[in-house]
């Protein structure tokens, strides 16, 4: 018997149970982020075990380049990615970068409540609540360093990059974005940041489908990132939100009405930014699945 030919995502995701049965390669985007996850203890237990007292910037810098380029290179390994796969070559409009400072500011100052929320039901271990606040609170341009300039590169990289590259192979983008943002959530390793985590992963996923890039994750996820860091420094302590304390705490209401209105002004304008820059119809979907900006599309 003749077989039929096999379409670019069957050679892709071969061997991957999970194919099929829900999005393409799911089966292997968890695998990755347990390598992931594995990568950053490994390196941060050799850092404690050769040099002890190595700074926590440091550590988590070296974990994070290093688990990062070992999960990419899996990646590209099991699906044999194109390079346009991982990094897109379109660019976004600037009206798209605009709206995404207040967008993501308000987005920040909801999550912190969401995790002050879920702390009053489960608390945060002590060293865990430490050893954030010794990130975040420690010297200003370290934490710039680590959370809004490393982390956003290697993460947007992996999962609005590879990980989202392979899923949408498939033929749901939808579904992709949805994985794609579930696995980064676990990614995380704690469940005091998965909600946040996810629900930023739909806005970049979907931002990466609709601009045909990755930069406008990585300019969100770096000003999200900020917003704790430069409060931290900047602002007079607000209970919940910059105030560190061995009880959860709920943030005043005046900061999560601001979070509100920021997060609506936001979405309005990045909304009509995208209208304006990028049509739905501009979209077409091959026949391996692959969703791209057709030749009439502009992202600019």
């Amino acid at each position: 018997m003749i077989e039929p030919p096999r379409s670019p995502q069957d050679s892709a995701f071969e061997g991957d149970r999970w194919a099929g049965r829900f999005v393409p390669g799911t089966g292997y985007g968890v695998l990755i982020v347990l390598v992931l996850m594995a990568g950053q203890v490994a390196v941060g237990g050799a850092f404690d075990a050769l040099r002890g007292g190595t700074p926590l910037w440091i550590v988590a810098i070296v974990a994070a380049l290093i688990a990062t380029g070992v999960a990419l290179w899996v990646i590209r390994r099991w699906w044999r990615l194109d390079l346009d796969e991982v990094v897109p070559p379109g660019y976004p409009a600037g009206s798209v970068m605009a709206a995404l400072v207040p967008l993501t500011i308000g987005m920040q100052i909801l999550f912190s409540e969401m995790d002050n929320l879920l702390q009053l039901v489960w608390p945060m271990p002590p060293e865990m609540k430490a050893m954030m606040a010794d990130l975040v609170g420690g010297s200003i341009i370290t934490a710039l360093l680590v959370l809004v300039i490393v982390a956003p590169l290697t993460e947007e990289l992996l999962f609005r990059g590879a990980v989202l590259g392979g899923l949408l192979r498939g033929p749901n983008i939808l579904r992709a974005i949805a994985v794609s943002s579930i696995l980064f959530g676990l990614a995380h390793g704690n469940p005091w940041q998965f909600a946040g985590a996810f629900c930023a992963g739909m806005l970049f996923g979907w931002l990466r489908v609709r601009t045909n890039s990755i930069v406008p994750g990585l300019w969100g996820h770096a000003l999200m990132n900020a917003v704790p860091v430069l409060a931290m420094h900047i602002l007079p302590p607000i209970p919940g939100f910059t105030e560190v304390r061995d009880t959860p705490t709920l943030q005043p209401y005046w900061l999560d009405a601001t979070g509100v209105v920021l997060v609506y002004v936001g979405a309005r304008l990045l909304l009509n930014a995208i209208r304006q820059s990028t049509r739905v119809s501009d979209w077409r979907v091959d026949d391996a699945g692959i969703a791209s900006p057709s030749d009439g599309g502009s992202s600019s």
